[in-house]
């Protein structure tokens, strides 16, 4: 944690909070099955550590390969101790990120893959059509490549 601390005080020190956020996924378990059973304390003490650094926002990201899913009982404790904007993404659906932002449990909802396959996808949200899923070969054209996977998904026709 005090590396994390550190580099995230210096940053902001340098440019501003306002100009710093920083990306936390502390149930995220890439490569591991391993549950890191202190995970929630560790993430409470850092988040009262980052608190008066007045960041622009934690980001934290979830649902991503192995996970555990965030509790409401975690995200509550993190609203007590982080008074500051706080952006939760990983596959959450339209619904499921209003629920949250209705919660008051985060301040910003962000969604990735979906702005991939819908380039509509906040009129689809906002119309209620559904999304172009995000289909299992889509991950093979995500990062460079022609236009296949980048330009080349419909817009909604109704």
């Amino acid at each position: 944690m005090r590396f994390m601390l550190e580099v995230t005080e210096a940053i902001a020190k340098e440019i501003g909070g306002d100009k710093t956020a920083i990306r936390l996924s502390p149930f995220v378990t890439e490569g591991s099955n391993i549950v890191d059973d202190e995970i929630v304390e560790l993430t409470v003490k850092a988040l009262e550590k980052l608190a008066p650094m007045n960041l622009a926002y934690i980001h934290f990201s979830e649902n991503i390969s192995n996970y555990t899913e965030a509790t409401d009982a975690f995200r509550k404790q993190v609203r007590e101790v982080y008074p500051n904007p706080i952006m939760v993404a990983g596959k959450l659906t339209a619904e499921k990120g209003q629920a949250l932002l209705d919660s008051g449990l985060v301040d910003l909802v962000a969604f990735g893959q979906p702005f991939i396959t819908n380039p509509d996808f906040v009129y689809r949200v906002e119309n209620g059509i559904e999304l172009t899923p995000v289909g299992y070969d889509a991950h093979s054209t995500f990062y460079g490549g022609d236009e296949k996977g980048y330009t080349d998904y419909p817009c909604a026709t109704a």
